[in-house]
């Protein structure tokens, strides 16, 4: 199934708020080398 990227909403019960930008850089890095190996799931 294919969901339009503009129909996803952020979770507000999301417990994670604070992010390390080192680490998103790595995965963006990641994500743009390798793409998404595992599917995204959203509700």
């Amino acid at each position: 199934m294919l969901i339009p990227v503009k129909s996803i909403k952020e979770n507000p019960h999301q417990p994670r708020k604070v992010f390390d930008s080192k680490k998103m850089e790595e995965m963006a890095n990641s994500i743009r080398e390798k793409g998404i190996l595992t599917p995204i799931t959203v509700k």
